[in-house]
């Protein structure tokens, strides 16, 4: 879907200038992001902005500094986006 990669593409370049927050490369419509903050205080803190990740600590392999999201719509992106600024 041709959406779905344009959105890909825009988060993967976004999120990736955060201070702290490092994107692994994907062709999926989600985005695994090691992160240097615990994931777990990650996703309580977006809960309150009503955005929902996946924390990853229980994946075989990963641990608690990562995250995943999934690709949404370019405004509900834009606000993962400007969350995440405003927790780094």
């Amino acid at each position: 879907n041709f959406i779905i990669k344009k959105e890909l593409k825009y988060l993967n370049k976004l999120i990736s200038s955060i201070v702290g927050f490092e994107c692994i490369p994907s062709s999926t419509n989600f985005i695994l992001i090691k992160t240097k903050q615990n994931s777990t205080k990650i996703q309580e803190r977006l809960l309150k902005h009503k955005i929902l990740i996946r924390d990853c600590k229980n994946f075989r392999g990963l641990n608690n500094y990562y995250i995943r999201i999934a690709i949404k719509s370019h405004k509900e992106n834009l606000k993962l986006v400007k969350a995440l600024e405003a927790i780094a």
